[in-house]
């Protein structure tokens, strides 16, 4: 819990640690491992563990600043762990991927779609060792097909590489992406 005199009231699932070790992201239930701001907010939140500081802060900030009744999920955190890379059911289209910026304190909306994708973190999405550059997967505007979209994390340019492909992944240095591969169109450029 917030004052780590008790267990967390609910369950803590989908962990994704930085690197070094020091910050760990994880999807929780419990209202009991913040206390400022009270976490009464939503059903299911990300949170960002750091392990030297030893403090606990709730990850999901609107992409206005304030904290909402939205769930949040699919939490990947860079390697340097200063950004977080998650699902919001925020947006007023749908759910889309956010990137978290801890050392601006920033949110940036990569893509928007339809709910939520179900599979495991470690599917959707991957950052290049520097944390440069991001592959992740969402469903292509649109369409029903998901596609695979590349992220200079940088500049926030955010561009459709492949429909169809699954499970991404990406060079150390952001150059190259592999993934798996069913009936694909390229995108037009």
């Amino acid at each position: 819990n917030a004052d780590g005199t008790a267990s967390a009231s609910g369950p803590s699932t989908e962990p994704s640690v930085s690197e070094d070790g020091r910050f760990v992201a994880f999807e929780s239930t419990a209202t009991n491992l913040i206390t400022s701001p009270p976490d009464s907010f939503s059903p299911r939140d990300i949170f960002v563990r750091d392990l030297v500081a030893g403090t606990t802060v709730r990850a999901r900030a609107s992409l206005l600043g304030a904290y909402s009744t939205v769930q949040s999920g699919n939490g990947l955190l860079s390697p340097t762990g200063h950004q977080l890379l998650f699902r919001t059911s925020q947006t007023a289209m749908g759910s889309g991927w956010v990137l978290r910026d801890f050392l601006h304190g920033t949110n940036v909306l990569l893509s928007q779609s339809f709910g939520f994708l179900s599979d495991p973190i470690s599917f959707l999405a991957r950052f290049s060792t520097d944390g440069e550059w991001l592959v992740f997967r969402d469903r292509a505007v649109g369409s029903r097909n998901t596609a695979l979209f590349v992220c200079d994390t940088r500049s926030m340019k955010t561009q459709m590489v492949v429909t169809n492909g699954l499970h991404p992944s990406i060079s150390a240095d952001g150059c190259l992406i592999a993934f798996e591969s069913g009936p694909q169109t390229a995108p037009s450029t």
